[in-house]
């Protein structure tokens, strides 16, 4: 008789819309309320690299560069603020962007993912749309750092 194969449980699957976010900008933490979807990643550089003895080429890492980007509903002046200052005064704003992950119901736990040196690429100052239903934008970001302070706890029955 064949044992019995474990899969996940269903209650383990992490709810997305429990999230919460925070930016911190000059030492002031604020809510982000505004925030509907929020994607982080890590694009890694990789160089080609030739390798006597095979037709395949193989694939170094040599950096990498920290993206994101966030649908915001333009409700709040913070962004536009931001984007006055750089363009009034030259004065460019870097911030921390934390983002909580959490489902009682899971065993997994919590994962917080804080990135840092947050640098926004755009922001529309104005919106309008007769066929629109919110005011809400994408704003893409670049980062510098990652900290990981609290991460997602292994299932039961992963290990082999």
């Amino acid at each position: 008789m064949a044992d019995k194969v474990q899969t996940m449980l269903a209650k383990d699957v992490i709810c997305a819309v429990e999230a919460r976010a925070y930016m911190t900008i000059n030492g002031k933490r604020r809510l982000l309320l505004n925030a509907k979807k929020i994607e982080i990643k890590l694009d890694k550089t990789k160089d080609e690299v030739s390798i006597l003895g095979r037709i395949t080429k193989g694939n170094k890492s040599v950096g990498a560069k920290g993206t994101g980007s966030m649908t915001v509903y333009d409700n709040t002046p913070i962004f536009t603020e931001l984007m006055l200052d750089f363009m009034n005064k030259g004065k460019d704003v870097y911030f921390d962007l934390q983002v909580t992950n959490e489902d009682s119901d899971s065993a997994a736990g919590t994962r917080t993912v804080i990135v840092k040196g947050v640098n926004i690429d755009n922001f529309n100052l104005t919106l309008a749309d007769a066929d629109g239903k919110y005011l809400e934008q994408d704003v893409d970001f670049t980062f510098e750092g990652l900290e990981i302070p609290e991460n997602f706890k292994e299932l039961d029955g992963m290990q082999a």
